[in-house]
């Protein structure tokens, strides 16, 4: 990979003209909320896909997991025994995405996961999905892409906000939020709980020994988060801000229907502390963090969870700061240098070899040189500098990753993007050091990304794009079967096309339709390739929504998947049936601040699964009411 490194530069010159799509893309050079560019581009030469809160409230969405389905690119996977819901995106697995919250990495130190149902969206104003080749100032193990939950920040005015949400088996969702205006201070505060006795499955699900039809056994869950936002543009430092994060869960973990375990999560706590400033006399943006996540996972002998086996506890911390700093240099420059430092650390009993505990250290620096080339293109240049201490293996490992991307208006309505970025993503303290399958030999990942294509402005109100998206992944961390350890693979090869049109038909419809196709082939031994499993090879998307009269609102989208594999119980490869999963949601307007609703998931009853052994649920109906004042 790093022989490329010279080639890198000259492939994206050749480009010219030619690129990586973008929906609902600011007019800028998209980079973390606490940095700006401070001059408009041309043409925005990286992609951007943006779940806004008028999707949120359309899917009803009340948490990050049913809101990334519907993002082209983005497999949002239920894990088996974990549970976890996971976004993957063209190929790269959930340890190879970065999860921020306003730029914060949330995700567990230890697993490089977070289950996407403990991430509320009721105080996320935008969820931003860039894929290729994010900012160089997102640093290292992005190799995959980034997913950034921007909280809202509607202080200026009093303001109470409340949901209320049920459904079948006890399923029950509450929201109560506040945001005012206090000496300048603006805050944003909400809480909400959510609890089910679990789902039940499809009336075409085929009983097993293990699960029979009904209720899916070991499904139930309760969640709680609180979070806290205040904002002071003129404190005496400058622009500051602070959010606060508390999330709180148990849940059952559903077993395998064929050889299951039974296991339920007793304590899932998460806290997030951010703390961002820009200073007003100098050219400077500092960010400063601390995160944790507390698990206790309960074992049992026995399917009526009676009989407890052991309790494993672990614990996990991050804290780390960044400094950024935007100026001009000259007429058509822009630079944007940032460093950051992060220290991993775990903590938990029997989970480690020969250890309780492990750590690693982060550091980084990058550079950005974002250059208008006269009036109708936009080129981009960076580079990151990462070096990681496993001081655990006693090893040191780093990585020199440059990055270059165009972006050219054709006209009026057309733009044009190409980028091409080498990325690099180092292993998790789990897949070093777990006793069952950890390998303190494994080295860091890396991945050539390249991106083509073109994105239409049909209207002020409707465009269409599409792309085509290859990465060339050398060291890939996989564990080719359940029971083996971390590996390093062989060369591997992601690539397909994305496609998708948005907008307005007219002032009362809106209509969206999109489509991944995605190549993500193994050589085998003998020869030949396969589909690496857990990846779909076609992907559909839909969304219609229509405003009718007396404040009535009908909102539809579906979601096809075809082509995913996975193992069986004798690790035979094979190919999941493909399935179409459809939502409807009608909500009628009472004044100017109140709504009622109902929400029907799998609307067609769909008996699917992502992995073999785990159904999901099957249709459910959900009445709720939203007001404000």
């Amino acid at each position: 990979m790093k022989c490329l490194r010279a080639a890198l530069l000259h492939f994206l010159f050749a480009c010219g003209a030619i690129i990586a799509p973008i929906v609902n893309a600011a007019e800028s050079y998209a980079l973390p909320e606490i940095v700006v560019t401070g001059r408009e581009l041309p043409a925005s030469p990286i992609i951007e896909r943006q779940v806004t809160s008028e999707d949120i409230v359309a899917w009803n969405s009340n948490t990050a997991a049913e809101a990334l389905v519907h993002v082209p690119g983005v497999n949002v996977q239920y894990g088996g025994s974990s549970g976890d819901a996971r976004a993957w995106m063209r190929g790269f697995r959930h340890r190879d995405v970065l999860i921020l919250y306003d730029g914060i990495p949330i995700a567990s130190a230890y697993e490089g996961n977070i289950d996407l149902n403990e991430i509320s969206l009721d105080h996320v104003a935008t969820v931003r999905v860039m894929k290729g080749a994010p900012s160089v100032i997102y640093g290292a193990n992005g190799i995959g892409g980034v997913i950034d939950f921007i909280p809202k920040t509607d202080g200026k005015g009093q303001r109470l906000s409340l949901k209320l949400e049920a459904a079948s088996n006890d399923t029950q969702h509450v929201t109560l939020g506040h945001a005012g205006n206090m000496g300048g201070t603006q805050y944003f505060i909400t809480g909400n709980y959510d609890a089910s006795a679990g789902f039940d499955l499809s009336n075409d699900f085929a009983p097993t020994e293990n699960q029979p039809s009904g209720r899916r056994r070991n499904s139930d869950y309760e969640r709680r988060n609180i979070f806290f936002q205040a904002r002071n543009e003129n404190t005496p430092l400058g622009d500051t801000a602070v959010f606060v994060n508390f999330a709180d869960a148990e849940r059952g973990l559903t077993p395998e229907t064929i050889d299951p375990d039974y296991e339920r999560l007793t304590l899932s706590q998460r806290k997030t502390i951010g703390i961002s400033n820009h200073f007003d006399d100098m050219p400077i943006s500092a960010r400063i963090f601390y995160n944790s996540y507390e698990a206790a996972l309960a074992i049992y002998d026995d399917a009526q969870y009676s009989v407890l086996d052991e309790v494993e506890s672990t614990e996990d911390f991050s804290y780390g700061g960044a400094v950024y700093s935007t100026f001009a240099a000259g007429d058509q420059h822009m630079l944007v240098v940032s460093a950051s430092a992060v220290r991993d650390q775990f903590k938990g009993e029997g989970a480690l070899e020969n250890t309780n505990r492990a750590r690693l250290q982060t550091y980084t620096v990058s550079v950005e040189d974002q250059i208008a080339v006269g009036s109708n293109a936009t080129a981009v240049a960076g580079l990151i500098y990462t070096r990681v201490d496993a001081s655990q293996s006693g090893r040191k490992l780093n990585a020199m990753n440059p990055q270059f991307a165009l972006g050219y208006q054709v006209g009026a309505n057309v733009t044009l993007h190409a980028s091409v970025a080498e990325r690099t993503r180092f292993p998790k303290m789990e897949e070093l050091y777990r006793s069952r399958r950890g390998n303190p030999d494994l080295v860091e990942q890396s991945a050539l990304n390249m991106e083509l294509g073109a994105r239409v402005a049909h209207s002020t109100r409707w465009q269409s794009d599409f792309a085509f998206f290859r990465s060339n992944v050398d060291g890939l961390i996989e564990r080719p079967n359940r029971s083996s350890t971390y590996m390093n693979l062989e060369r591997i090869t992601f690539q397909g096309v994305e496609a998708a049109t948005s907008g307005w038909l007219s002032n009362k419809v809106f209509a969206r339709l999109g489509y991944t196709h995605l190549d993500a082939d193994e050589d085998l031994p003998g020869g030949g390739t396969r589909q690496l499993r857990s990846r779909a090879r076609h992907s559909a998307y839909g969304d219609l929504r229509f405003i009718l009269p007396s404040q009535i609102e009908v909102a539809i989208n579906a979601i096809h998947s075809r082509g995913l594999h996975d193992l069986d119980g004798d690790g035979n490869h094979v190919r999941l049936p493909a399935y179409t999963v459809a939502q409807v949601k009608i909500s009628k307007g009472f004044f100017d601040n109140t709504k009622v609703y109902i929400s029907i998931a799998n609307l067609n009853d769909e008996n699917y699964l992502h992995r073999l052994g785990y159904p999901r649920p099957g249709r459910v109906a959900r009445i709720g009411i939203s007001a404000s004042l």
